[in-house]
């Protein structure tokens, strides 16, 4: 599923609460923050993207679950990027 996903799929929900699905029991909660296109696609292949997440604290680089009530449960490389003044950075990059 996650090689058909595309910019537009997440686009709707910028600014929507996901779930970050910790081993030690609550979630942590992540806004998505922005959802931008990046360079030109090859011929048949989907355009590349990029997500940016907001949360309250630092968990490190990994691949995670991410869970959101209409995408449902997705397992994605996070890497942290670091505090900014809306909180703790995340990407997820989709080549």
């Amino acid at each position: 599923m996650l090689d058909r996903l595309t910019a537009a799929d997440f686009a709707p929900h910028v600014g929507e609460r996901f779930e970050l699905l910790l081993p030690e029991g609550e979630p942590l909660g992540l806004r998505l923050s922005s959802c931008d296109e990046l360079g030109e696609a090859p011929e048949g292949a989907r355009r590349a993207f990029s997500l940016l997440f907001h949360g309250d604290r630092l968990v490190p680089q990994q691949i995670w679950t991410l869970r959101h009530p209409k995408l449902g449960e997705l397992e994605l490389f996070v890497v942290p990027l670091g505090p900014d003044e809306q909180g703790m950075r995340y990407e997820v990059i989709f080549n």
